[in-house]
């Protein structure tokens, strides 16, 4: 069921959505907001080193969840629209923070996935970007072909709905030596998909030197070309960050 939870005096309105609709199963419902974040369906466990008493779900469990943060915007309003969408099921649950506090632990869900893949070990880990329309085609074609060339993969994919990014980091519980070995297969696979989308194997972190080569593969020489000339024009005596894409 929906709980609203008023947040009055507050321009910040954060909230947690259960999603079901858009992209269907596992797609969930996808905002156009720039501080909207995907959280996988299956995130790293939280027991353990710390984690036994750390950020609950606070709505029920769904494929996916989204959590949402709206500046200058009635909490009136939100809890409107959050109501139409339960209506027209676009979403299954949601919860509204009424406090500071409360907003911080809506956060802290999403800032703690990072620390809780490294307990579980070493990951394989995409920055990507597509069209925001094509983020849950880009879910379901990439989990179809990971999951059937790789038993046992977690899939935790979070990141920016409203800038289309996300973070696609790959695991396998246990021993994942074999799979960490095999980083550029699925790299290219990963890649290969978001190229095909019309999205950018690079976003938030840039290409850096990890993808200096493997940029080539989706840039045509005039394309490459530009970018050369431009780094050049801005830095002709190449003192600015050295060594990196070009």
């Amino acid at each position: 069921g929906l709980v609203l939870q008023h947040m009055p005096g507050h321009a910040n309105t954060p909230l947690s959505l259960d999603g079901r609709g858009a992209g269907g199963e596992g797609g969930g419902a996808l905002l156009d907001a720039a501080k909207t974040a995907p959280l996988s369906p299956t995130p790293p466990p939280r027991g353990g080193r710390g984690f036994a008493s750390g950020p609950q779900r606070p709505t029920s469990p769904s494929p996916w969840h989204i959590l949402a943060e709206f500046s200058g915007v009635a909490t009136e309003a939100v809890e409107n629209w959050l109501a139409a969408c339960l209506a027209d099921q676009a979403i299954s649950d949601g919860v509204v923070a009424r406090s500071e506090t409360q907003a911080q632990q809506l956060w802290a869900l999403r800032e703690n996935i990072s620390e809780a893949q490294k307990i579980e070990g070493l990951s394989i880990k995409h920055d990507i970007a597509v069209p925001v329309s094509r983020i849950p085609e880009f879910l379901a074609r990439a989990g179809a072909e990971l999951t059937a060339a790789f038993p046992g993969l977690r899939i935790v994919a979070f990141g920016h709905v409203g800038d289309g990014n996300l973070h696609y980091n790959l695991s396998q519980p246990g021993d994942n030596t074999a799979f960490i070995a095999r980083q550029p297969e699925i790299n290219r696979r990963v890649h290969d998909i978001v190229h095909a989308l019309d999205g950018s194997i690079s976003a938030e972190h840039g290409l850096g030197q990890l993808k200096r080569e493997e940029i080539r593969r989706y840039k045509s020489e005039t394309e490459m070309a530009l970018m050369v000339a431009i780094k050049k024009a801005l830095d002709p005596r190449g003192l600015m960050n050295p060594g990196k894409v070009l």
